[in-house]
């Protein structure tokens, strides 16, 4: 089954990057930490005649000396925005509130804390390389590996595709 040689070669793939990690690996120092930052953000999307308005709310928090000070608001006090046009605004939103989610984490390590902590929406941006933005880069590394006439011969079928698919209405996805 294809299905199951691609699951293991992906398992082989998996137990390489895990050897080589270790490989790499260093033993952190066993002090403890002193202190800690911590960010949070959430948005909400609503749909406003063409547009979107957006509230974004970002939270950031620094835990020391047995103590929690609040650096950022959050949900108190939200930051509106205008999307305009509302053309991918979802995305847009997402993009935005990662932003600003890394910005309060900057401002969290300039001021020298021992550790900062983000939720797993970061560690699914730091995946984004592995997912869409790999196959552009392989698919143009393959059409780079083409003669010219080839690649011109490539854009001309995708241009007659996207003629054909736009002139009967149908949304391109």
């Amino acid at each position: 089954m294809i299905a199951v040689s691609v699951l293991e070669e992906v398992e082989e793939l998996i137990r390489g990057v895990e050897e080589r990690v270790k490989r790499l690996a260093s033993p952190l120092p066993q002090e403890g930490l002193s202190n800690a930052g911590f960010v949070d953000g959430s948005y909400a999307l609503e749909e406003r005649r063409g547009a979107y308005l957006l509230a974004l709310s970002v939270s950031s928090v620094v835990y020391g000396e047995g103590r929690v000070e609040k650096i950022l608001p959050g949900s108190s006090r939200p930051l509106l925005w205008l999307l305009v046009p509302k053309s991918h605004g979802e995305s847009r939103a997402g993009q935005l509130m990662t932003m600003l989610e890394l910005l309060a984490a900057v401002d969290l390590v300039r001021r020298g804390l021992d550790a900062v902590v983000l939720d797993g929406s970061f560690t699914s941006e730091m995946m984004v390389p592995f997912g869409h933005a790999r196959d552009v880069h392989e698919e143009a590394a393959r059409l780079a590996g083409f003669r010219v006439e080839a690649a011109e011969e490539a854009g001309e079928k995708i241009y007659s595709f996207t003629v054909e698919a736009a002139s009967r209405g149908e949304p391109l996805s």
